[in-house]
């Protein structure tokens, strides 16, 4: 048995994609790829875990733009990790051509074990 550091992200985005398009027309988002992100090696010696809520814009061919930190626990500990990892995810292209603006997703940090066969 093996034991390892895993990060588990939460898109909340994810669960928006799953909704059908609302009455006024605009499709949902649908989370076709990102990875997780990097945990913070001072973070990971301390023993901390965490969340960070990013909002952010999604253009029009699906790619995302201006992350930013909205809220934070703890404060400043994982935010440019959480930036940089939702900077990397794409979404499915809008079929409108518009893109969507404000959306949140939380990235959370968690630090654990996993048993490897």
């Amino acid at each position: 048995m093996r034991c390892g550091i895993f990060v588990v992200a939460l898109l909340l985005a994810l669960l928006a994609g799953c909704a059908a398009p609302g009455g006024d027309g605009v499709p949902p988002l649908r989370f076709v790829q990102g990875a997780m992100p990097t945990y913070p090696a001072a973070a990971k010696a301390a023993g901390l875990e965490g969340w960070v809520r990013v909002r952010y814009a999604v253009g029009a061919d699906g790619a995302v733009g201006n992350p930013q930190v909205v809220e934070a626990a703890p404060e400043g500990v994982f935010d440019a990790a959480a930036r940089a990892a939702v900077a990397r995810w794409r979404y499915a292209p809008d079929p409108r051509g518009l893109g969507w603006d404000g959306v949140e997703s939380v990235v959370r940090f968690e630090l654990g074990e996993r048993v490897l066969p």
